[in-house]
């Protein structure tokens, strides 16, 4: 049996939704490269993983990438 896993949805240029969506998309990316930046930092300097409530915390003070605070819930 085969299972379907990922599910494609394409939004062409002419939708209203289209330039907030490439936006909260663009965002998101940037926000995972942040995050996965400050957690390898600091696995590198302490050796330590970086909990969820701790990289949240520097995320909301972090005031040079303000993505975090930007992105809808």
């Amino acid at each position: 049996m085969l299972v379907q896993r990922v599910y494609k949805i394409v939004i062409k240029p002419s939708n209203p939704f289209y330039e907030i969506l490439d936006n909260f998309c663009f965002k998101s990316k940037n926000l995972y490269n942040q995050a996965n930046y400050i957690i390898r930092e600091c696995f590198e300097q302490t050796g330590k993983w970086v909990r969820y409530s701790d990289l949240d915390k520097v995320c909301r003070a972090n005031t040079e990438y303000p993505d975090y605070k930007n992105m809808p819930s």
